[in-house]
């Protein structure tokens, strides 16, 4: 589900994981945004506090961590689960290419 369409549901919090940078000359890195709302006891307006958290650590970990599980640890090459899952994605792209029709012209 997308984030505005939880907040739409009427969801009370909000997690969004993006890639940008706090200044312009500085590297893009991994940021959590975390929203959560509330009413405000005395007018009972529905407010917004957030907070941004740097996760490029634990996302850099998370990708080596998926990269070592896809491939044997002595060859370095694509276990079978994983081969299976990129050949199946090669041949699904393979045939809607091929599913494309053609126009023949006629003479």
């Amino acid at each position: 589900m997308e984030s505005t369409e939880k907040i739409q549901d009427g969801s009370h919090e909000v997690f969004l994981n993006i890639k940008a940078r706090k200044r312009l000359k500085e590297p893009f890195q991994w940021y959590k945004l975390a929203f959560f709302d509330y009413k405000e006891l005395k007018t009972h307006e529905r407010c917004v506090l957030g907070y941004m958290q740097n996760i490029e650590q634990i996302q850099t970990r998370q990708e080596i961590l998926k990269r070592e599980a896809q491939t044997d640890p002595l060859t370095g090459i694509l276990n079978a689960r994983e081969g299976r899952r990129q050949v199946k994605k090669v041949w699904r792209r393979a045939v809607s290419l091929a599913a494309v029709p053609v126009h023949h012209g006629h003479r």
